[in-house]
Parts: C-alpha cells; structure tokens; sequence
C-alpha cells in the first residue's frame, strides 16, 4: 500500500471517488503543492500531479508522486496523458502564476511539442528501425524533423535504419503556432546484425555391423562345414586329405563368399547393416541358410551311410 493510501480520507470523505488534477506551474509557491496536495487525500480525494518544467526546478517530482500516489506528469508522451486524465472531476491549477493566467484566460499557446525516439535504448543492430512520435498539448503537432550525424535536417516520413556504426540522431517538432521544439539528440552504437546460428551437426553416422555379423557367419559356416568333412569325407575316402577336399569343395565357397561380403562392406559400405531388413542382411541370410543346408545334407548322408 502506498503512504498516500494510509492517508486518504482520514478527515473526511467530502472528495471521496473524485478525481482532481493538480497543476503546478513554475512558482516559488509549487514548494507548498506537496502540502495541499496531502490535504486534498485526507478529504478522500485521488489527486494526480501535473507538472511544467519550470515547476520541477523548483519542487521535484518525487515529492509530489509521494504524497499523491501517482508519478507526476512532466511531458506528454505516447501514453497521451491529457487524454487519460481529461474526464478528471476537477482540474486544480496551483500555484497559478500571471503568466498560466493568461494562457488560460486568452487561450495563448507558446509550449512546443515533444518528440520521443524509439527504441530509445539499445542495442542496436543494422535491422533496427528508429521511429520519431511527437505530441503537443495545444495547437496540435505540425510537423518533425530528424538530422542523421551531419547530415542536413529533413522531414520525418516514417521508421528509419542506420548503417553499423556510431550515429547521433537529433529531431524537433514544431507546432501549428510555429512553437519550435528544442533539439533533440541520442548517440547510438549500431552494430551489425547478429550471424545466423549454425547449423546443427550432422547427425552421427550409424555403426556398420556388416562385418562384424558376416565374421560370425563366416566362423559358424567353417565349423559347420569341418564337422560334416569329417563325418562324410570327399568321394567316402578317408584321412585327412579327403576330409580336408570335402571341407575345400563344400565349406569353403561360403566361408569365402560370406567373408568377401563382410570385406567389401568394411571398405565402401556396401550391403551394410543396419537397416536390419536390407539387401545385407538377406544376403548373409542367403549364404548361411545355403552352407548349413549343404552341411546338414551331408550329415544326413553321413548317418544313412553308417
């Protein structure tokens, strides 16, 4: 809760639910504004704070944003205050000097418009787009200007870019009264867009298991082909040298085969597995099925014959 709440209403409730716009203008009274304006809270009053520039090199805002509650208006902006605050109950000009007087009084406008800079704070890059708004409380905004470094003074058409660098950008407006705002200016740093990120890493290329399956087929057809040499030699002769041709002429052509598949997948990939159902896995499956069949022919032969 803000002090200004703890306060409200405590004397009576004779302002309660109205709204009261207090102006201050550039008096050596404005140093009493925070006092009445703590006054109008305690009748239960909700008071928002104006204030001209001459007002606050006299009293500063944050004295009157404590006692009302709410941050004192200095300057127009895109927020269009006078327009927020202009169904207030009651708009309280105090102190009034001669010179608020008069304007009033004969409808005199001498204060310029202002103009903001957007973005007004970086970073900037080269995609950045700078754009000029100006507001004026009186006879309405008749035109802005902006200059870019040294640059001649040329007529605001619309958001802007700036090349890398460091830049100062200075603009004005001006009124219909021909009221001339003071210039303007930011210093800015504009740097090049940022790169692009990288591009994501390649995935991970697979383990090739080719070789690896076709040792092991290869180990299992050499196993499968000794044992039925040895039970069925070459042509039903004996010894190791008919054992040995019947490994050479029934084994050994898918032993080969089986290891050949495996090398050529270990140098260009070929027949590589995974996938698990590819044109790998079918031909080890094929020269497998074929050798243990061949071997498991024999074996039979070898039994029926014994």
């Amino acid at each position: 809760m803000h002090p200004a709440d703890r306060i409200r209403g405590t004397t009576s409730s004779l302002l309660a639910g109205k709204r009261i716009v207090l102006a201050v203008s550039g008096s050596i009274a404005a140093v009493k504004a925070v006092e009445l304006a703590r006054e109008l809270v305690r009748h239960g009053a909700d008071v928002v704070p104006v204030m001209s520039r001459a007002a606050t090199r006299i009293l500063h805002p944050d004295a009157l944003h404590f006692a009302t509650g709410h941050a004192p208006v200095v300057e127009l902006t895109g927020a269009t205050e006078h327009v927020r605050d202009a169904d207030a109950d009651l708009l309280l000009v105090a102190p009034a000097t001669g010179n608020t007087v008069a304007k009033l009084a004969l409808g005199i406008d001498d204060t310029p418009p202002t103009t903001t800079l957007s973005p007004a704070s970086g970073p900037y890059s080269t995609a950045t787009t700078f754009t000029l708004s100006a507001t004026d409380a009186g006879c309405g905004v008749n035109g802005t200007e902006v200059r870019i470094d040294a640059g001649a003074w040329t007529p605001y058409a619309g958001g802007f870019a700036l090349a890398a660098g460091d830049h100062v950008v200075r603009y004005r407006s001006v009124d219909c009264l021909n009221n001339t705002e003071a210039e303007r200016e930011l210093a800015v740093n504009v740097g090049s867009p940022p790169p692009p990120p990288p591009p994501p890493p390649p995935p991970a290329p697979e383990t090739n298991l080719k070789p690896l399956v076709a040792a092991v087929f290869a180990a299992i057809l050499a196993i499968a082909g000794a044992w039925s040499a040895r039970r069925r030699p070459w042509k039903k002769g004996t010894g190791g040298r008919a054992m040995l041709l019947a490994f050479a002429f029934t084994a050994i052509p898918f032993v080969l085969a089986e290891a050949g598949t495996g090398i050529i997948s270990f140098f260009i990939g070929f027949l590589s597995i995974p996938p698990i159902l590819g044109l790998g896995s079918l031909v080890d499956g094929a020269i497998l099925t074929g050798g243990l069949a061949v071997a498991t022919v024999r074996l039979r032969s070898a039994s029926r014959t014994a």
